[in-house]
């Protein structure tokens, strides 16, 4: 997390009701962040790439074949990557997501990493 503000964020819209403290919540956070391998040509990103919300579906279902092809949900707004998010229980198991966003063959821009 990037920054204190999102950190802030986390904890009072995710966290404070998890039942955990800050600390197991946050280690529990960073556990499931590391399961999770980033497709080599997501890691970051240096320049600007062009895609398609499939294509970005597609790279993390490979670079991470022991999870459901369904456990990944691409969101952009119409033309920039948002995020991708990664659906897993409480145990931190991968599960299919109840959506998987906007797969049509759009294209989308991956900002680089400043």
């Amino acid at each position: 997390m990037p920054s204190g503000r999102l950190i802030e964020h986390e904890w009072e819209t995710h966290g404070a009701c998890s039942g955990m403290n800050q600390t197991d919540y946050f280690s529990t956070a960073e556990r499931a962040f590391r399961m999770v391998k980033i497709p080599p040509a997501l890691q970051p990103p240096v320049s600007r790439i062009e895609t398609t919300p499939r294509e970005v579906h597609r790279q993390f279902a490979e670079a991470n074949s022991d999870f459901p092809t369904e456990a990944f949900a691409v969101k952009d707004d119409g033309r920039f990557l948002q995020e991708v998010r990664v659906c897993l229980t409480t145990d931190l198991k991968p599960r299919p997501c109840d959506r998987l966003g906007d797969l049509r063959s759009v294209t989308i821009i991956v900002r680089p990493v400043r």
